[in-house]
């Protein structure tokens, strides 16, 4: 592969900006039930609030109604 075309690629992926947010929809279909299991595997969540795991996060949306979306997978 020509070494020019492998360094004006790496150039255009470090500097464009697609726009995209690297966030995740939760999979609330996973959790119907009220309860959550006890295992701590925190997420950051859009609005800011670390919770414990994806289960509590889903229980959170229903109840606040608002959709909260996964930053990433450690607390915030």
């Amino acid at each position: 592969m020509n070494p020019s075309f492998v360094l004006v690629f790496l150039i255009f992926i470090c500097f464009s900006d697609s726009g995209a947010k690297p966030y995740r929809t939760p999979a609330c279909y996973k959790y119907p039930l009220e309860g959550c299991p006890f295992i701590f595997s925190p997420v950051c969540g859009t609005d800011g609030n670390s919770y414990a795991n994806e289960c509590v996060l889903c229980h959170t949306i229903r109840k606040t109604k608002m959709m909260i979306q996964i930053v990433k997978t450690r607390q915030c």
